[in-house]
């Protein structure tokens, strides 16, 4: 990235978080850490069953958590949908606690990650069905399973190293807490100016012709979040 495109980038991320902190969202930065290894931790470190957590998310790395976590809903913007665990075994056909080695073996560019060349989707599939899962003890192998086998137990070290930069980052809750920050208005009139001033700036003009019916959400969350463990946070 060209130097100037960087500085637009940061210029238009600080705008953003402006934008969020407007809306009374809260926002979490934790230096050197990625969003999705701080997501992971949030809720892995989230004992309580009575608290759902709702991505919203293209990652499809995300879907490791239907393993992890039960209390946890993934919706993608792009589908228009709610994905569960159980369309995630019927896109790849494999087991949802196997998904890792699935996508360490397949590889993702979007990611950097090769993969193991020589096994694609097919192949990975029935590794993982048949050698991972042990479910084709016992069945005909052919010369071409007997191949991809040995391709699979030749490259183990690659797949290892492929599920390690997969699988998401533990990180530890003071470091998540410190990085808290926000605002927080006093009155819900200052709130009501803050998200108007914020759609008159960005030209959001179809928005503040239909106010009432844009801020009820955020109304909600205000009023939600007056009561939450993100009250009062402070820029660090």
């Amino acid at each position: 990235m060209e130097e100037q495109e960087k500085d637009i980038f940061f210029q238009q991320l600080r705008e953003f978080q402006k934008v969020l902190g407007s809306f009374e969202i809260p926002q979490i930065r934790c230096k050197g850490r990625e969003a999705d290894d701080v997501i992971y931790n949030i809720i892995t470190n989230t004992k309580s069953d009575l608290v759902e957590f709702i991505l919203v998310s293209t990652d499809k790395d995300f879907y490791q958590l239907f393993n992890q976590s039960g209390n946890v809903r993934i919706y993608s913007p792009g589908k228009k949908k709610e994905i569960t665990a159980k369309d995630v075994e019927k896109e790849f056909g494999i087991p949802i606690d196997h998904y890792v080695e699935y996508k360490a073996m397949v590889g993702d560019p979007s990611d950097n990650l090769p993969g193991i060349k020589g096994l694609g989707e097919v192949w990975a599939r029935w590794l993982v069905n048949n050698v991972i899962c042990f479910e084709g003890v016992g069945k005909t192998i052919t010369k071409t399973n007997t191949k991809k086998i040995q391709l699979l137990y030749d490259n183990i070290d690659t797949l290892k190293l492929m599920e390690e930069l997969i699988q998401f980052m533990d990180i530890g809750s003071e470091e998540i807490e410190a990085g808290k920050f926000g605002t927080r208005t006093h009155a819900m009139a200052g709130y009501q100016e803050r998200i108007l001033w914020v759609l008159e700036k960005y030209g959001f003009d179809r928005f503040l012709e239909k106010f009432d019916w844009f801020f009820s959400p955020f109304e909600i969350l205000w009023r939600k979040n007056e009561k939450s463990s993100f009250r009062g946070f402070t820029q660090p």
